[in-house]
């Protein structure tokens, strides 16, 4: 299935194709202004029948081949860091307080957010406008499409560019620019306007955002544009590199061509919070006339309006239950997406988790072979976590470090012969690896029999 990547930006919409031969394909249109008002939808329905026309023109045939991923405004997101004392007790409560604190008279009530654990006493607050979320999930019932993501394109910037470090990125647009700060592979401050920025201007305002609010100064300063700039020696400035941003066609797209990238490239995109699916309620009811299904892209799909809309993310039953438990301050009483599910039918959220191997004798952890890679960057992290391992009972092939560090999640990847030995690794892992994934396409020729590749969530190894 192939992806449209669609973007609203003061009434100009955006469509984009990446085809089956690499071509690159888009499409600009201008929103009357009884539909859109800057880059708010009016009327769902006109936007729907708007889109739905555009749809036809861009992608005639049958739309069933195709997924819809919409990239919103930092004006419609949230994100902070959220630091506590070292109390050696965490309060959610008093997470949540602080978040209402910083997030200045945001009213809660009115976001889908989550606060995931970056450091043992750092959340890091995602949240989405209520309204904006159900309006897209709407647009793709009414289109009876896939809905595959909502994502804020800049939160993809640090994960693009594997920004660790305290770091600013800039983009500039035709008319707009935006700044975004992140550390650790995460945003937490952005602010867009909807002007040009002059170098001099950019060069003021580079030196007042490396200050903004932290203790570590950013040194590293992204920026995505056409124009060069000339900084402080402190600052090392990086120039942001996108596959045929060079292209005629593709200028205008910058976004996109980040959204096409990272949906391709980015193992676990679609189930992390930078996803605002992700942020979804988990369903708590389930009937087979005028239903009421809470929706999430935790499940193994997204059934909305009788089945027509699906998420297009598959996970185990544990992984749901991560997800549910890291997702907090969602009223489902609220604003939610209501679905009418006549023959609708949802995983059990108890469902037993089915092998794909049955084991002729008891599963042994001597003898499970592990490789471990540090993907976190974070020095190390292998040797610990092979210490663990060690501890309790598994052999430790070798360690070393993934080709690609900054990741969040800790991935185990198995042989499809020894998928058996899931539950009991995850298990172990659980209290100390904070989000795990599990994959079984680890060749048959491998000298190990699984690879865990450790990431940033973890906790007091």
């Amino acid at each position: 299935m192939s992806d449209l990547i669609l973007s609203l930006n003061s009434k100009i919409l955006k469509v984009t194709l990446i085809t089956n031969k690499g071509e690159f394909k888009g499409l600009t249109k201008e929103i009357p202004n009884n539909i859109c008002a800057d880059s708010r939808i009016l009327d769902v329905a006109e936007f729907s029948s708007f889109l739905d026309e555009v749809l036809s023109e861009f992608v005639p045939g049958n739309r069933k081949n195709y997924s819809l991923n919409f990239l919103i405004e930092p004006e419609n997101t949230y994100s902070e860091f959220i630091e506590m004392p070292n109390t050696g007790v965490e309060d959610m409560e008093a997470i949540v307080k602080k978040a209402k604190h910083q997030l200045e008279g945001v009213d809660l009530n009115e976001l889908y957010y989550t606060l995931n654990r970056l450091a043992p006493f750092v959340r890091h607050f995602v949240g989405v406008k209520k309204i904006a979320l159900e309006n897209y999930i709407e647009i793709a019932q009414n289109l009876k499409m896939e809905l595959k993501s909502v994502i804020p394109w800049n939160f993809l910037l640090p994960k693009y560019t594997n920004a660790l470090e305290p770091s600013l990125f800039i983009v500039l647009g035709d008319n707009e620019t935006v700044f975004s700060l992140s550390e650790m592979n995460n945003i937490y401050f952005s602010k867009g306007y909807d002007r040009r920025f002059k170098p001099a201007e950019l060069e003021s305002y580079v030196r007042e955002l490396a200050n903004y609010d932290k203790t570590s100064l950013v040194k590293k300063v992204y920026l995505l544009g056409k124009e060069t700039l000339k900084l402080d020696d402190k600052y090392e400035l990086i120039k942001i590199s996108l596959p045929n941003a060079g292209l005629d066609e593709t200028h205008g797209f910058e976004s996109h061509l980040l959204g096409h990238y990272m949906l391709d490239f980015s193992e676990g995109l679609l189930v992390s919070p930078v996803n605002m699916l992700s942020l979804l309620p988990m369903p708590t009811t389930v009937k087979t006339n005028s239903s009421l299904v809470y929706v999430g892209a935790a499940l193994s799909v997204l059934v909305l309006l009788g089945g027509v809309i699906y998420g297009g993310i598959k996970l185990s039953n544990s992984t749901k239950t991560e997800i549910a438990n890291n997702t907090v301050g969602i009223d489902n009483s609220l604003n939610t997406p209501n679905v009418a599910g006549a023959n609708t039918a949802v995983p059990s959220a108890t469902e037993p988790a089915v092998s794909t191997t049955e084991p002729t004798k008891p599963l042994e952890k001597k003898d499970l072979n592990i490789m471990i890679e540090n993907g976190a960057g974070v020095a190390g992290l292998a040797s610990k976590t092979k210490l663990l391992l060690e501890k309790l009972g598994y052999k430790v092939y070798d360690i070393g470090d993934a080709e690609i560090t900054g990741r969040e999640n800790t991935l185990l990847k198995f042989k499809k012969d020894n998928i058996g030995y899931k539950d009991i690794l995850k298990e172990d892992l659980k209290d100390k690896y904070l989000d795990i994934v599990v994959e079984d396409d680890l060749s048959a020729d491998s000298k190990y029999d699984v690879l865990l590749i450790v990431g940033t969530k973890v906790d007091d190894l």
